[in-house]
């Protein structure tokens, strides 16, 4: 294009930043708009999810009617932003296809005249004007493919924004570490807290202050108290989850540990995939899985699967709270810990099947933690602390009917 006239490429230069500059002016809404769709289409996800997870409950308050008009408005949002994309692209589609259109026409004008003049033979204009078509083509690139451009940047969006996220959080996570004088040793086979404060994290707020304890090999706990005092903060600071306080903690290490919640977590897998959790299902003895289903007197649920211990069904929707916890009971005589703490662990059974459980982890003469309301599990524990609203704890020793024998 040199070698025919300098215009050419002075021309095409110009052209294409101009061009560049006014589709950027035009389409840049459309990032905002890319990163509001995956906004939106994530939380109508997300609200579909929560209705499939609570549709009991949804039910039980005859909520059908509000979760619909929830939904129907951020599907919704969904589709008015999504018109404001399909319009905003009709925009920036009339002005490319313009923009495609002069760039046919540029190089005849520029040249069209030196032909006129008989400065060129007519093929030059056809050379010009294949040679300009295709350089254009290659510094268009952000007008043509502005669109994708648009999306891929809403995404890069996202993620930064997610890094800076995880970023704050990390720095929280060594400001909280940095901060705390609680001091950990996971190489005792025993559990002993000296002089623990518990606090939420930021220390905002003290829970329990200088409690003191110490449970030997084969011997259990419970923690009793009003709700608001702290049962299940105490159970998140000795396994490592809190670490806002001070004091210090004895225990055995992690993976000598098990700790069952009031809502177990039900894996998205086979039933032996779901008994053996966190461990892989390779290699383990059905038999031994089905005897740990025996202990915790739920055979049944064989049945729902035929007797194949392979079968994956929704086990969330299909077993009920209190045959979730029986499966995460059976979960310890599977593992057989040496350390077991229950977070209201048997809080949906009737007291016959919890009775029944707490009898067969008497049985395997492991430790164990437990927090409960029920005055029933005074029975199956040699001690009883009692949190207080006011940080104190009360400390003692249970008889084997379940009865305070003396202060520790």
């Amino acid at each position: 294009m040199w070698t025919i006239s300098w215009q050419l490429p002075a021309g095409l230069l110009v052209y294409a930043t101009v061009g560049t500059g006014l589709s950027i002016v035009i389409g840049r809404r459309l990032v905002k708009m890319h990163f509001l769709q995956y906004q939106k289409e994530a939380d109508f996800r997300y609200s579909l999810i929560r209705v499939r997870d609570n549709a009991e409950s949804i039910a039980f308050f005859r909520g059908e009617k509000s979760e619909h008009r929830d939904l129907v408005v951020r599907f919704s949002q969904v589709v008015s932003n999504t018109l404001r994309i399909i319009g905003w692209n009709r925009t920036l589609g009339f002005f490319t296809n313009s923009y495609n259109y002069v760039a046919l026409v540029l190089p005849t004008l520029i040249v069209g005249p030196m032909y006129i003049r008989g400065l060129v033979e007519f093929g030059v204009v056809t050379q010009a004007e294949s040679a300009f078509a295709q350089v254009l083509m290659a510094l268009s690139v952000v007008i043509l493919q502005f669109d994708n451009l648009s999306a891929f940047a809403a995404g890069i969006k996202r993620l930064g924004d997610l890094w800076d996220e995880l970023d704050e959080f990390d720095s929280e996570d060594a400001l909280i570490e940095t901060g705390s004088q609680i001091a950990l040793d996971e190489s005792a086979r025993r559990l002993k807290i000296s002089d623990l404060t518990v606090q939420i994290p930021g220390g905002d707020k003290t829970l329990t202050r200088k409690l003191s304890f110490t449970l030997p090999p084969g011997k259990s706990v419970l923690i009793m108290g009003a709700s608001g005092t702290g049962k299940s903060s105490l159970l998140r600071t000795i396994a490592g989850l809190w670490q806002s306080g001070e004091g210090s903690i004895e225990r055995p290490k992690l993976n000598s540990l098990i700790f069952l919640s009031q809502r177990p977590y039900m894996v998205q897998g086979s039933l032996r995939a779901q008994l053996v959790y966190p461990q892989s299902e390779e290699g383990a003895d059905d038999q031994v899985i089905k005897a740990a289903l025996e202990q915790v007197n739920f055979t049944e649920v064989l049945d729902r699967v035929d007797g194949d211990l392979s079968r994956t069904v929704d086990w969330t929707n299909i077993l009920s709270l209190g045959e979730q916890q029986r499966v995460s009971f059976a979960r310890i005589f599977l593992r057989k810990p040496v350390l077991a703490f229950l977070d209201e662990a048997t809080s949906s059974l009737d007291e016959a099947n919890e009775r029944e459980l707490y009898l067969g982890l008497r049985g395997l003469g492991i430790s164990y933690v437990s927090v409960g309301h029920r005055s029933t599990l005074k029975e199956f524990h040699d001690h009883l602390i009692v949190l207080n609203r006011d940080g104190t704890a009360e400390i003692s020793n249970l008889t084997h009917d379940g009865q305070t024998d003396m202060p520790q």
